[in-house]
């Protein structure tokens, strides 16, 4: 099992990040026309003993994935 994350989707828990990419936002981002991925906002934090980054994942499409 991937520890990197969980996130829970509807009755569906992800165990993890793969699991997460594979499984739920894999097929949803196939699934858009013109997809157009972007980071921006991001920060760097150094400090005692630590080092994070921080941002936003901004997604464009030319349309709304269809549910089945």
């Amino acid at each position: 099992m991937d520890q990197g994350c969980t996130r829970g989707a509807a009755v569906h828990v992800n165990t993890g990040c793969i699991d997460y990419g594979d499984n739920h936002l894999g097929p949803e981002l196939k699934e858009m026309e013109g997809l157009h991925f972007s980071h921006v906002a991001i920060v760097y934090v150094l400090s005692d003993g630590a080092a994070y980054v921080t941002g936003e994942h901004r997604l464009k499409t030319k349309g709304v994935p269809t549910r089945r």
